[in-house]
């Protein structure tokens, strides 16, 4: 007979998870119960708070992240925080081509806007410069 909060024949969950070598085999996998349970109604399955599965032909279903043979423990294994690793790399390289995007635009525009103040400094320069004579295109040759 054994005394105590662990005796051999009804080890607790702690340790059966410290000691799952001796728990399992290859044909015996330590996997995650979810719901299967007999039950009589929707009570059978559930916790007090809020409704965590039902009693589909007489066994437990659970409801989403529930677990446990009546569906009274929440999986937080199978929760996630914030949003996935695909959706924020597929937002990080729109960010990314945005940008390049927009470097882009920004560029042509500044070459655009370069060309066009060079094409007026140009003009501005042939109307202050003194327009050469008719008369000084045509050469006179003397006759001796």
């Amino acid at each position: 007979m054994s005394y105590g909060c662990d005796p051999a024949s009804h080890p607790t969950k702690e340790f059966i998870k410290a000691h799952i070598s001796n728990y399992t085999d290859p044909k015996n996998p330590d996997i995650i119960v979810a719901g299967g349970a007999s039950c009589n109604s929707n009570d059978d399955c559930t916790t007090v708070a809020s409704v965590t599965g039902s009693c589909e032909k007489r066994r437990c279903k659970c409801a989403d992240h529930w677990t446990g043979p009546r569906c009274t423990k929440y999986d937080l294994e199978a929760t996630t925080y914030g949003p996935s690793v695909v959706l924020m790399g597929a937002m990080c390289g729109l960010a990314v081509l945005g940008s390049g995007a927009a470097l882009l635009v920004r560029m042509r525009r500044n070459r655009a806007a370069r060309q066009f103040q060079d094409e007026v400094n140009r003009r501005a320069k042939r109307s202050t410069d003194p327009s050469p004579s008719a008369e000084s295109d045509v050469v006179r040759m003397q006759t001796a």
